[in-house]
């Protein structure tokens, strides 16, 4: 009699399933079939025949399914062998194979002491106005079975809001979840205002937290992309006047971006402003750029 083992393990991060046969010297070839699963919706299903031609296997055959993190959780759902489904107590799939899966739930082990918590996030760019995206890469440690919150004051919006952060994963927010589509019945999606965003992650309990600003620019910067294409394409002498303003916009959002890789926080709102104002004259310039158009 043959009995095969499919246990979920993980190594170097990745969630596998590893066939474990009491005889591996093998003629008739086996279909192997097998779905996982982990908590963050991901599904995934692997086909393995054994054996297979120039293909040693060292007394376990490991599939491998997807990445892991210290805040996910995954088990082996269904196993099916030579078309027949194995259940978790042993079960005969042929003549002289028993087979089995344990459908343990999997997740990468750590010490549990403090020193394993280290809060961070970054804020993604996207070029799009309508979105901000919030990616947490945080190490959760023993916090990770514990709820965390995300809190985002958006410039020129009085009171922050809060939501449930998606531990490892990307936090999509929009004008409706930040709170600034006053007035608008419709519920459409509408620009996010340019300017500094004020953004902390908090765990349970909330003494461990992290807060990064963030110099959102994507309206500005596309309303300098429609310009640039107005000078370029419908003018065959530009403005020189028009695009020494241009330039000006340049340096000041340029400078902006630099001092807020820095920390300078109170340059950064005076050089951003300095480049607004010199778009606003840019948007109401009468000849639109051109010279005689």
């Amino acid at each position: 009699m043959r009995y095969i083992d499919i246990v979920p393990q993980i190594r170097h991060d990745m969630f596998l399933a590893m066939i474990v046969m009491s005889d591996y010297d093998v003629t008739d070839q086996m279909v192997i079939r097998i779905t996982a699963r982990k908590n963050d919706g991901t599904y995934m299903t692997k086909v393995i025949k054994y054996p297979e031609t120039d293909v040693e296997y060292n007394g376990e055959i490991p599939v491998y399914f997807f990445g892991m993190s210290k805040s996910l959780i995954a088990q082996i759902i269904d196993v099916r062998i030579n078309g027949v489904t194995v259940r978790v107590e042993s079960t005969p799939v042929g003549d002289d194979i028993m087979a089995r899966y344990d459908d343990s739930i999997t997740r990468i082990p750590w010490a549990e002491n403090m020193n394993n918590i280290n809060l961070d996030f970054e804020v993604i760019g996207t070029n799009n106005p309508k979105s901000l995206l919030v990616v947490d890469k945080s190490e959760w440690g023993i916090l990770a079975d514990r709820p965390a919150a995300i809190y985002i004051k958006t410039p020129g919006v009085e009171k922050e809001v809060s939501y449930y952060l998606g531990k490892n994963q990307v936090n999509v927010f929009n004008s409706i979840t930040l709170g600034v589509n006053c007035g608008d019945q419709k519920f459409n999606y509408l620009n996010l205002p340019d300017g500094i965003y004020d953004i902390t992650i908090k765990g349970s309990p909330s003494t461990y937290s992290f807060n990064r600003k963030y110099l959102k620019s994507d309206s500005i910067r596309l309303n300098l992309d429609k310009i640039w294409a107005r000078t370029n394409l419908l003018c065959d002498e530009p403005d020189e006047d028009i695009m020494e303003k241009i330039k000006l916009v340049e340096f000041f959002l340029t400078a902006a971006e630099s001092n807020m890789r820095l920390g300078n926080f109170d340059s950064v709102e005076g050089l951003f402003e300095k480049a607004q104002r010199v778009m606003d004259i840019i948007n109401n310039c009468d000849n639109c750029g051109c010279k005689n158009y």
